[in-house]
């Protein structure tokens, strides 16, 4: 199902006249509000930017109270859809050098050439991301928007992949080689070395990657004040 057929030119307009909302407010993006606000009047020029994705189909309603309902996006085509729709509100896409690039993913991971892979995730969020934009204070969202630029059957692609200690951020294979990757965010607050320490644990902790085949798990460190992946480790598990 293709969401952004039909809504797109209202909805991106509406973005831009908010100065681009960052709508993903959460790690669950999720919005909280009273019953009556959804009954409110509203049109075009005066509707809130959850409401108009919620009739618009991107937001489903989940109750949580007898006065709260929650808003949340129902899965991940729908999340998928929202941000190509903000990329589409803020005029960004990818150059055709990054795309080329990307065709290259494959033989990247077969040689495990891990800094030229954070490279190119680096030129994808430089390229996707508009200065406007609350995206680099979301973690999951930056990594969305690489998993959406790599192009479905040139690897085998998965994110929050589960196991019994947790769920993996990005997980990429070929027929030859698998690679884990823990995004981690750092800020003015919590440095590089700081957070790069914390997906090293969280990598061991939950066991990311685990399973019958080989793989190199990787943390990856996007610097949220210089926009790009800054740090890279690979991961050593006993």
């Amino acid at each position: 199902m293709n969401y952004l057929k039909g809504n797109t030119n209202s909805t991106s307009r509406l973005l831009d006249k908010n100065e681009l909302l960052d709508i993903f407010n959460d790690n669950n993006y999720v919005e909280v509000f009273k019953k009556s606000d959804l009954q409110i009047k509203t049109s075009i020029d005066n509707i809130h930017i959850s409401i108009l994705l919620l009739q618009t189909g991107y937001f489903t309603l989940r109750k949580l109270n007898l006065f709260e309902i929650c808003l949340a996006l129902p899965n991940a085509e729908v999340s998928d859809s929202l941000i190509l729709l903000l990329m589409h509100a803020q005029n960004t896409n990818i150059s055709n050098d990054i795309k080329n690039n990307l065709l290259n993913l494959p033989k990247m991971l077969d040689n495990l050439c891990i800094d030229d892979i954070a490279k190119l995730f680096s030129s994808i969020l430089i390229e996707s991301i508009s200065p406007n934009s609350n995206d680099f204070k979301n973690e999951n969202a930056l990594r969305d928007i690489i998993f959406i630029m790599i192009p479905d059957g040139l690897v085998d692609k998965t994110r929050e992949n589960p196991n019994a200690c947790g769920f993996s951020d990005l997980e990429l294979a070929t027929k030859k080689t698998k690679i884990c990757i823990e995004f981690k965010r750092s800020t003015s607050s919590q440095k590089d070395n700081v957070v790069l320490e914390e997906g090293i644990a969280q990598i061991k902790q939950r066991k990311y990657g685990s399973g019958r085949r080989k793989c190199t798990r990787v943390v990856m460190v996007i610097n949220s004040e210089l926009r790009e992946i800054t740090k890279v480790k690979i991961v050593e598990v006993e």
